[in-house]
């Protein structure tokens, strides 16, 4: 007999076992460093899902990939009786082109997204960030939906998907929710999410014509690394002029950052050097970073205005 049978026979009472595949943790994780974990569990479908949580949420993590969560777990960091995977839910694991919108369900893997031809034409900044994203064979298990619930302020995807104007759709047995990335995030650690929803898609609304834009990223050393800051820039012209810009930041702030007034300095102007100067000055002060083992406060600051500056529109230019 499993220790999941041996310990949660309540679950089988509450008749979980029809619709569930129940594995014991000693198949999955070293029992010995999880000693509150009691169940790994597999749901068939979208609904078993939101049903285990509305009875089970506050014992209850899910999980994606797994790549921060099954870490967190292992250091006592969090104590939940069972995890809940939805690795297998072909409905979270597609990216649907549709009239003005892509959809990219919360378990599908950046390796997914660096391949896909849609995204490359359509979303190609968040594509970039993507291929940055840890070493590449993390790019294999980590989802985009585990990157955003993970809510770390270095989460590569959240600056790309803030300037592609994307919006997270929440889903419990309750309803569902949309809500834009910028305001997802409450702290490290935090977002809105009720403890019985899960993330479903990310939503992208197709880029306008004469879209432009760039992800740059800052690691404290030449490799797949951890960010130590990025910067993503998404700008749509017209006639020269910047019709529209969104700046979005990682790791300068508790949660990934939108800097409004630096994308105020540029927009309905023509992006002459001395002006993208001044954007990335107003943004760099727009900024709290932290000094950590990776970099000082002082470094993050002026490195947000040299990685402003490197998305810096120079094809776009209109004299000093």
């Amino acid at each position: 007999m499993s220790l999941f049978f041996q310990k949660s026979e309540s679950l089988k009472e509450q008749g979980f076992i029809d619709f569930f595949i129940i594995l014991s943790i000693s198949e999955v994780i070293d029992q010995g460093s999880v000693l509150d974990l009691q169940a790994f569990i597999h749901p068939f479908s979208l609904d078993d899902v939101l049903e285990f949580l509305e009875r089970g949420a506050s014992i209850s993590n899910v999980m994606a990939g797994g790549t921060d969560l099954f870490l967190q777990v292992k250091q006592g960091l969090v104590k939940p009786k069972y995890l809940v995977s939805l690795a297998g839910l072909k409905e979270l694991k597609k990216i649907d082109l549709e009239v003005g919108f892509i959809k990219i369900g919360s378990v599908v893997a950046f390796q997914e997204i660096i391949d896909s031809e849609d995204l490359k034409y359509k979303a190609y900044i968040l594509q970039g960030a993507s291929r940055k994203m840890g070493f590449p064979q993390l790019h294999h298990v980590a989802t985009i939906g585990g990157n955003l619930g993970n809510a770390s302020p270095a989460a590569d995807s959240a600056p790309p998907l803030i300037v592609l104007r994307a919006k997270i759709r929440v889903v419990s047995k309750n309803g569902e929710r949309v809500i834009p990335v910028e305001s997802f995030f409450l702290g490290i650690k935090k977002t809105v999410l009720k403890a019985n929803e899960i993330i479903k898609e990310v939503v992208i609304p197709l880029p306008g014509e004469n879209f432009t834009g760039g992800f740059v990223k800052l690691g404290k050393r030449n490799a797949h690394v951890l960010s130590t800051i990025s910067v993503a820039v998404g700008i749509q012209f017209s006639d020269g002029i910047v019709k529209d810009i969104r700046i979005g930041m990682g790791f300068v702030a508790p949660i990934p950052l939108r800097t409004l007034k630096a994308e105020n300095v540029l927009r309905g102007k023509k992006p002459a050097e001395g002006l993208v100067i001044k954007c990335a000055k107003v943004a760099a002060s727009e900024t709290a970073p932290i000094s950590d083992q990776r970099a000082s406060t002082g470094y993050r600051w002026e490195m947000v205005f040299v990685l402003t500056r490197m998305n810096d529109f120079k094809d776009h230019f209109q004299g000093g």
